[in-house]
């Protein structure tokens, strides 16, 4: 999969089925658009996704806006999902004011030679986001391109969304979050040191940076599935700052596995939230916290067997 940066220096060759979107997620809304668009393409043609490198909602509002995936985390996907060419562009001012009627003529049916072009219901481009679906209908019409519009993927009866899935995050509903993404949320990083403080009270931990590009759920302990070397363990894990042992303040990841005791010092690894047990604490003592620690290990250990579909 090729990715582009710099549009104004891009000429695709072959025809294109474009796709329009944030992308923010890859949820399941995300998956079915991506599937009709490539059961679409025709001989020859190369399916396309357009995005912003950064949002527009950031750009405008100045603030940093972590997403549901890391940057690395959403090419992968992407791939994975049988795009050919990720278009990155930044929401810049040539892009912001450019009227829609421009952006399709020299965007997306020039520089993206788009046979097709699909996108969702709410979709919108162009100056003022004029460019809506009604736009598109009148024009697939008039300058002969297919249009695939694909309506909202239903989740227990409302439409799953970006903003939907980073509102049911933020409660920490990890099941709700993982039926809707179509793949559970959890971080991929390479396994560092931390204080060793697990090792000296019996419960050797494996710690993990989460990437400053990615949402933080709520800090607290969860039930886990670990990807390690080419096997699957179950853990407790703990999103958060560690305020009874550590004050520098960064969010990181702490692991307590249930059925490994090695060392995965510098692998790399990828930990699934699936389950939130309770919010992050802070403890008089070690000692206290040493008997919380137990108990969130039994508690994950009984919902791991109540859900055998974690496959650990």
């Amino acid at each position: 999969m090729f990715i582009v940066h710099d549009l104004k220096n891009f000429q695709q060759a072959a025809g294109s089925v474009v796709i329009i979107g944030k992308f923010d997620g890859f949820h399941i809304g995300h998956q079915e658009l991506i599937a009709r668009a490539r059961g679409d393409l025709q001989q020859g043609e190369q399916l396309l996704l357009l995005t912003f490198s950064k949002s527009p909602q950031q750009v405008l509002s100045g603030k940093f806006c972590p997403g549901l995936n890391s940057e690395p985390e959403k090419r992968v996907a992407a791939k994975n999902l049988g795009v050919d060419g990720m278009i990155e562009i930044p929401f810049e001012d040539w892009v912001r004011r450019m009227p829609a009627a421009e952006f399709l003529d020299h965007v997306l049916l020039g520089r993206l030679n788009a046979r097709e072009i699909a996108a969702g219901p709410d979709c919108a481009f162009g100056y003022q986001r004029s460019g809506n679906i009604h736009f598109l209908e009148e024009q697939s019409r008039q300058k002969n391109f297919r249009l695939r519009v694909v309506g909202k993927v239903q989740y227990r009866g409302a439409e799953v969304s970006s903003t939907r899935i980073r509102e049911t995050l933020a409660q920490g509903r990890m099941e709700e979050v993982n039926d809707m993404l179509g793949y559970p949320f959890g971080y991929c990083s390479v396994v560092g040191h931390g204080e060793q403080l697990g090792r000296r009270i019996g419960y050797p931990t494996i710690n993990q940076e989460v990437p400053p590009d990615k949402i933080l759920p709520p800090f607290g302990v969860y039930a886990v599935r670990v990807h390690a070397g080419g096997h699957i363990y179950c853990g407790a894990a703990n999103v958060g700052v560690k305020p009874t042992v550590s004050d520098r303040g960064t969010a990181g990841l702490e692991t307590s596995l249930l059925d490994f005791d090695g060392d995965l010092y510098g692998t790399r690894i990828r930990t699934d939230l699936l389950h939130y047990v309770r919010p992050e604490m802070r403890f008089r003592s070690v000692e206290e916290l040493t008997e919380q620690i137990a108990r969130d290990r039994d508690v994950v250990a009984a919902w791991h067997r109540e859900h055998p579909s974690a496959q650990c």
